[in-house]
C-alpha cells in the first residue's frame, strides 16, 4: 500500500480495474457493458482543453451566496450542468487545477466547483449540513442563471461524503450523482472491519480527529454515515469509483455501499490507483461517459 502525503489527503482523489453494474454482472474494463451514447477521445490530444475557460463566481440565489470557480466550455451543453464538491477544506482559488473538471468541461459541460462558505473560517468552521444546502442552492443557481435543464452532482473524497448526503437530502435538485473515494460507513472508516476485510483509514490520527466533527454531523456515527441512507440512492443514476491502492478511503468503503444500494441504477468501478484517482485519465473517462449517458 502506498503512503499518501498530507497535502494529497487534503485535496482528496483516486481510481482501479474491474467494473460492476448494480450487482448483476462483473466486467473487465474492455467489455464496454454500459450503453454510453457518446464516444470519448481515446487519449488526451493537443488542444483538448483549449476551449475551456475558468471564471470566479460570486452570485446569489434565494438570498444565499454562491461562491466558486466555474469552468466554461466553448459550446456549453444546455441539457446538463455539474456541481462539483472538491476534497479538502481549503477555499477554491484561481491557482487550483482540477484536471477531471477540465476534462468534463472539454466534453461540453459547465462545471461549478463550489467553494463552501465555511471554508473561509477553516476546518472548524465547516458544517456538513451547511455544505449540503449550499450545493443544492448551487444547483438552483445553475438552472436559473446558466439555463441548464438538469444538474448532475460530483464529489471527491471529503466532497464525495458531502455529495452523498446532498443527494440524499436534495435529490430533486439533481439528475445523477458521481462519488469518488468517499467514506460511506464511518464506523468502519475509523476502526476497520476484519470480517469484511476492510482496513481502517490510513489518515493521520490528528487530522482524522480534526475532521470527525464534520463527518459525525448528527452526533452519531451510524446516522451520519451515507450507507445508513442507501435506500435513498436507488432511484437515480449513481456512479461510485474507488481505488484499489487507496489507504485513505479503502476500496471496501465503495463495495459495501454498492451492496447496500443494490440497484441497477448503480455503477461501481474499482481502479488500480491510490487516493489521487481523480487525476487519472481512466477515471476521467468513466466519469465523462457517466455524465454523457441518457
Amino acid at each position: 500500500m502506498d503512503t499518501v502525503t498530507l497535502v494529497l489527503i487534503l485535496v482528496g482523489l483516486s481510481c482501479p480495474i474491474c467494473l460492476l453494474k448494480g450487482l448483476a454482472s462483473t466486467f473487465t474494463e474492455n467489455s464496454h457493458p454500459l450503453s454510453f451514447s457518446s464516444a470519448l477521445p481515446g487519449k488526451y490530444i493537443n488542444g483538448l482543453f483549449s476551449g475551456v475557460k475558468k471564471e470566479k463566481v460570486y452570485g446569489t440565489i434565494h438570498g444565499n451566496v454562491i461562491r466558486g470557480m466555474e469552468y466554461i466550455p466553448k459550446t456549453p451543453n444546455p441539457d446538463l450542468g455539474i456541481v462539483y464538491l472538491h476534497g479538502g477544506f481549503a477555499p477554491v482559488s484561481t491557482k487550483d487545477e482540477y484536471k477531471d473538471v477540465k476534462y468534463l468541461t472539454s466534453l461540453g459541460f459547465r462545471v461549478l466547483v463550489l467553494s463552501y462558505e465555511g471554508e473561509f473560517r477553516g476546518m472548524r468552521g465547516m458544517s456538513l449540513l451547511q455544505d449540503t444546502k449550499e450545493a443544492a442552492d448551487a444547483a438552483s443557481w445553475m438552472k436559473t442563471f446558466r439555463f441548464v435543464k438538469n444538474v448532475g452532482l460530483m464529489g471527491v473524497s471529503r466532497g464525495g461524503f458531502a455529495a452523498y448526503h446532498t443527494f440524499i437530502q436534495y435529490q430533486d435538485h439533481f439528475s445523477k450523482l458521481a462519488c469518488l473515494a468517499a467514506p460511506t460507513d464511518l464506523n468502519i472508516f475509523k476502526e476497520g472491519d476484519a470480517g469484511k476485510k476492510i482496513p481502517k483509514t490510513g489518515m493521520p490520527p490528528r487530522l482524522l480527529r480534526g475532521m470527525w466533527k464534520y463527518f459525525v454531523f448528527t452526533g452519531d456515527e451510524d446516522t451520519s454515515s451515507p450507507i445508513y441512507y442507501a435506500d435513498r440512492l436507488r432511484n437515480k443514476p449513481l456512479l461510485m469509483i474507488y481505488g484499489l491502492q487507496d489507504t485513505i478511503v479503502p476500496q471496501g468503503q465503495g463495495e459495501i455501499m454498492r451492496d447496500r444500494v443494490n440497484s441497477p441504477n448503480c455503477i461501481y468501478i474499482s481502479l488500480d490507483h491510490d487516493h489521487g484517482l481523480a487525476r487519472e485519465e481512466d477515471t476521467q473517462k468513466w466519469v465523462g461517459k457517466f455524465f454523457l449517458m441518457n
